[in-house]
């Protein structure tokens, strides 16, 4: 895929939307915006009666009221995910009948919260951190984003399916840099709060027992999980990865806002102990788009990729296509980083025998809503912060279930 991207018409999208789908094309100003629904029966344009300013003060609200603090989870704002339902797809809502899988193309704010803990219904409730019954957007129909029209265009020629020989490669457990690598690469004279931030990142072992279980889904072996110092910018960018079917990075991605010296999104992964720097620890786009991947699904986990405000909402496309010029056909990606103990079942039960990651993701996240508060699994479960976190960017249609 060429760096500048070609428009894509309204005739090339409709050709290109499956049955029981549509794609929602969602622009907004300081003035207002318009939605475009594309269906293979034509398009629905309308009026979205939100502007710049209203969406990014419901996101905000909807972040805060998702994500856990040092008290616990704060009740989560059910009225203004409501209120953003209406505004986005309100005008549309008859259209969506029958839709079970929504394409969304946006930009900005909309970027930085699921759409998928939207809510469909006013007026809803929810008591003591049981939001079983929330009428969720997720309900009605599973939902993945694509960066623009023409990637959306670009992905569905392309068709589901691989030629990757290998099931699963997964990454996680990664070594941190230390403190004498950092200082070569951000001198702390002159760099000191990226210093400190990175000396502060903390690794991830739980990451360890997700690739594992994964991988034992997918019936891999030892040799395709990649563990502690053995996660390396060389080992990521080596010839056998761009065999892997699903690809799964576990660990930190860092975003624009999160450095100075050195800004930009990357991918943390482990330094060399005998690395003069600390360089060799973060995977760039330059590095991804070097990548000669094959692959149905890339997976960034654990890693907050979506990060919290519209530039890092931004940086998420940005991450995204890296990875489609390098050949994937889907990302997953987090917009918050949640505990392994719900991570862990969610993305095992993604990983089953359906070859439609979007609808497989939306079957495990209803699955840890529905089962919320029976046996051993808490209420709690049921809260958006734990089930809502992972997002798919592009198709992620895989061709075959777990290997034998």
């Amino acid at each position: 895929m060429s760096r500048s991207e070609k428009p894509a018409d309204e005739k090339e999208v409709r050709e290109r939307v499956g049955p029981n789908e549509a794609v929602a094309f969602l622009f907004v100003s300081n003035k207002g915006g318009y939605g475009f629904l594309v269906k293979r029966g034509g398009t629905l344009v309308y009026r979205i009666p939100l502007d710049e300013a209203e969406i990014a003060a419901s996101v905000t609200k909807l972040r805060e009221s998702t994500v856990e603090r040092p008290g616990g989870l704060p009740n989560f704002d059910l009225a203004t995910a409501h209120k953003l339902y209406a505004g986005l797809f309100g005008p549309a809502e008859k259209d969506l009948e029958g839709v079970s899988m929504l394409s969304v193309v946006a930009t900005g704010d909309l970027l930085r919260f699921p759409l998928e803990a939207l809510v469909t219904q006013p007026g809803i409730t929810a008591a003591n951190g049981d939001y079983r019954a929330v009428p969720w957007l997720l309900r009605k129909a599973a939902l993945a984003y694509f960066p623009s029209p023409r990637i959306f265009v670009n992905l569905r020629q392309k068709g589901g399916g691989t030629t990757g020989a290998l099931p699963f490669i997964g990454f996680g457990d990664f070594h941190p840099a230390s403190a004498g690598q950092l200082a070569a690469t951000f001198p702390p004279d002159r760099c000191r709060d990226d210093f400190q931030g990175l000396r502060g990142l903390e690794r991830l072992p739980d990451t360890k027992v997700e690739v594992n279980a994964i991988g034992a889904r997918l019936g891999v072996g030892p040799r395709d999980i990649v563990l502690g110092e053995d996660f390396t910018k060389a080992r990521v960018m080596s010839p056998d990865v761009g065999r892997g079917r699903i690809v799964l990075l576990a660990t930190h991605a860092l975003l624009p806002t999160d450095l100075k010296c050195q800004p930009g999104p990357s991918i943390v992964v482990s330094v060399p102990a005998n690395s003069p720097n600390a360089e060799a620890g973060f995977l760039r786009p330059g590095d991804i788009e070097k990548l000669k991947l094959d692959a149905e699904l890339v997976v960034l986990s654990a890693c907050n990729t979506a990060g919290p405000n519209a530039k890092t909402g931004e940086s998420l496309s940005g991450l995204a296509r890296a990875f489609f010029r390098a050949g994937a056909h889907g990302v997953l990606v987090t917009h918050w980083s949640i505990a392994s103990g719900a991570a862990v079942p969610l993305m095992v039960n993604t990983f089953g025998a359906a070859s439609d990651t979007a609808q497989a993701l939306r079957q495990a996240q209803l699955q840890m809503i529905d089962t919320a508060g029976s046996g051993n699994n808490p209420i709690e479960l049921s809260y958006p912060n734990f089930w809502a976190a992972f997002t798919l960017i592009g198709d992620g249609i895989r061709s075959r279930g777990p290997a034998a």
